[in-house]
């Protein structure tokens, strides 16, 4: 876990906020907690924060390896395996000592206590197995005919061996070193194995991560399950249940473990959904791991597997079962994960600095060893002693400028400090934050929750922490930080009119007029507002709306009896004189603000025609077969003209210089030469702009 210690040089500016509605931060369940940084802190699913476990990073006498890769007990010492080098390190104190190195090997692989004082050390690429003094001294007991050996299980004086990269299970008798191929499967690795209680073996494979059960007497294996993934990495058998840890992982290609293809989509397990998803803690590439995810799985005797926990970004690298608690390690955010295996109840147990938790030993949840990758390190656990516990918030963002209030929390069984800290950025930084301070005034309230004041200054970003102080086992179980933010003055952006005369702006593309329909409706008359809002912080916003002729002083208010909340507003506007007219519309975040602190913005539209009236038609005349007649409107343009004889259809007809382009317009056009002799009645019907069209008739005669 990370421990930043930082002095804060504080830049503390005016902050001005109106009276914008209270807001919280809430935090009960374990989704609202999991996204922070904790030392010793435990992460129940069920919700809350409790005391955990303490940690003591180990010192190294000699140079650090490039990981620690397993772990064992002999007696009261700690063993740990390592790689790059390859060595066998022991703790005395709080001090790593290098006891034994494997110059041929790589990486040591699994470290398991042997029938006697002693243990069996496991390698990578050569294929070693080594017996193990408890003065570290290491001898060669056997070399396999394979270069990766990945897991060891004893029985009596029998090592088996689970290998790669032909996926093969050894038998070796420790007394006399022979060794004996007990089965393989056409896979490339047995990554793990595990004894059950009829003596038989369970492996678990990879590419396929497949379970199988072993006779070590008929030497046959059956296969149990076909889990999803690629590997399964590690097995415990219960009493009711066998315990996967199944992962899909991609590697690079330069990796020195297992090189797991990609088992495609569409393999299902026959449970739901895990009880508990574990999101990334940050987006990490490791040195071999590409990407990958990881499930802890419950195999029942019926062969239904019910995924327990899910990793969606990681991978499970150790599991340990003690009572009915399942621990399993992360090998990419350097969590380890609590499951109950009755209820699937769980919680993060502790979380290292060092992102690729390699194996561990947790001893009833009071003590333990943690042993990582990516940057080697070894953990000493204990309730008492090492690092302080602590639990430190994600960056909280209030949108903008606030000032910051109380702070309710409930607490059980014990004391906590809570401290809170505040900045202008969304990531912490020395001179732009303010440096963590402790909550003034707390005290316990009648409903038996707690509340102390912030003291950190207004700013649009914040964290609290909580700290535990020695021997506390209080748990938290939920925090509110309340919060107003400054008000911000909402923003009408654009103001549109439709339905009347404003000219029919669209820049570069062209705009057609408007043809004259063959059967023509009555003109509403209703012109439409509508405009658009920038509300920066969501409050309720009300409008008002307000027209005037261009030119006029007053305003007149259109829906004054009534709370407009809709970016629209349609005005009936088929009997308002002709003019030309503008529009205000204002915006209020009155609702959500107390009387005196709220905001308003204004617009007021380009000016546009209201026309309500048809275009005049005069000179209308029918002579030597041409029709002349001229149209003028006073505030539109004309649009349109078209005419017919005796109720045949209508033909459209273009002003004297083919455009529509003005309020007066000449036509002159002539006859259908076929018209017979005798008296007709001619019908002309002229639109203007505002969708006004008037029909004149007249007879004439050829």
């Amino acid at each position: 876990m990370r421990n930043i210690i930082i002095t804060f040089i504080l830049i503390a500016l005016p902050l001005s906020v109106s009276a914008a509605p209270t807001k919280h931060w809430g935090f009960a369940n374990y989704h609202s907690f999991k996204g922070g940084k904790s030392t010793g802190v435990l992460l129940p699913n069920t919700g809350g924060l409790l005391a955990g476990l303490r940690t003591t990073k180990a010192k190294t006498a000699s140079a650090t390896p490039g990981l620690f890769y397993t772990m064992a007990k002999l007696g009261n010492t700690l063993y740990i395996g390592s790689g790059d080098p390859a060595a066998i390190w022991t703790l005395r104190g709080n001090t790593l000592n290098k006891v034994s190195d494997l110059p041929k090997d790589l990486i040591i692989t699994k470290l398991v206590k042997g029938p006697g004082n002693y243990l069996l050390a496991a390698t990578v690429p050569m294929g070693h197995i080594y017996k193990v003094t408890p003065d570290g001294k290491a001898t060669l007991l056997v070399q396999l005919p394979a270069n990766h050996i990945w897991d060891l299980a004893v029985k009596g004086t029998t090592l088996y061996a689970a290998t790669g990269p032909d996926a093969s299970l050894f038998s070796i008798n420790i007394n006399t070193k022979k060794a004996t191929k007990v089965w393989s499967v056409k896979e490339d690795h047995l990554l793990s194995i595990a004894l059950d209680s009829k003596g038989e073996i369970l492996v678990g494979t990879s590419p396929e991560a497949r379970l199988y059960r072993v006779s070590p007497t008929t030497k046959k294996g059956t296969l149990v399950y076909d889990f999803p993934g690629n590997e399964i990495r590690q097995i415990i058998v219960g009493k009711k249940s066998v315990f996967v840890a199944a992962n899909q992982l991609t590697y690079r290609a330069s990796t020195s473990y297992a090189t797991n293809h990609y088992k495609a989509a569409g393999k299902k397990h026959s449970g739901t959904r895990a009880a508990l998803t574990a999101n990334p803690k940050s987006s990490f590439t490791r040195r071999s791991v590409v990407q990958g995810s990881g499930t802890l799985y419950a195999l029942d005797s019926r062969r239904i597997a019910e995924p327990m926990l899910a990793i969606q970004r990681g991978y499970f690298t150790k599991i340990q079962r003690e009572g009915d608690e399942i621990y399993g390690a992360d090998g990419q955010s350097g969590r380890i994960y609590r499951m109950n295996v009755n209820d699937f109840s769980g919680a993060i147990v502790l979380q290292t600095e060092e992102r690729q938790v390699l194996d561990f030993v947790i001893e009833k949840e009071k003590s333990g060893f943690v042993a990582t990758g990516d940057g080697a390190a070894l953990y000493t656990l204990s309730r008492s002693q090492g690092k302080a516990v602590n639990y430190e918030s994600v960056v909280l963002n209030a949108q903008r400028a606030a000032q910051f209030g109380n702070v309710l929390f409930q607490l059980e069984n014990g004391l906590v400090n809570i401290e809170t800290r505040s900045g202008a950025t969304p990531k912490p930084e020395d001179t732009l934050w303010s440096p963590w301070r402790a909550l003034a005034g707390v005290h316990a309230l009648p409903s038996g929750l707690k509340q102390g004041k912030v003291i950190s200054p207004g700013a649009q970003y914040i964290q609290f922490r909580v700290l535990w102080p020695a021997g506390s086992k209080a748990s938290l179980k939920s925090l509110q930080l309340f919060f107003t933010p400054s008000n911000l003055k909402p923003r009408i952006i654009a103001l549109n009119v439709s339905g009347a005369t404003s000219g029919g702006y669209a820049g570069a593309n062209p705009q057609s007029d408007s043809v004259i329909p063959a059967t023509p409706r009555m003109r509403s008359g209703e012109i439409k507002f509508s405009w658009s809002v920038l509300n920066w912080d969501g409050d309720s916003l009300i409008y008002k709306v307000w027209v005037k002729k261009a030119g006029d002083k007053l305003w007149r208010r259109l829906a004054a009896r009534k709370t407009l909340t809709s970016t629209y507003y349609t005005w009936q506007a088929g009997f308002v004189p002709d003019g030309v007219y503008v529009v205000k519309v204002s915006a209020s975040d009155s609702p959500s603000n107390v009387p005196g602190q709220e905001l308003t913005s204004e617009k007021i539209s380009l000016p546009f025609v209201i026309d309500n009236r048809a275009p005049l038609l005069t000179g209308l005349t029918v002579r030597n077969g041409m029709v002349n007649f001229s149209v003028a409107d006073k505030f539109s343009r004309i649009t349109g003209a078209s005419y017919r004889i005796a109720g045949g259809k209508w033909k459209m007809v273009l002003p004297v210089d083919s455009l529509f382009d003005s309020m007066k317009e000449k036509f002159r056009f002539p006859l259908c030469k076929t018209l017979p002799r005798g008296v007709h009645l001619i019908q002309v019907r002229v639109m203007d702009a505002a969708g006004n069209i008037a029909t004149f008739s007249q007879e004439f005669t050829k």
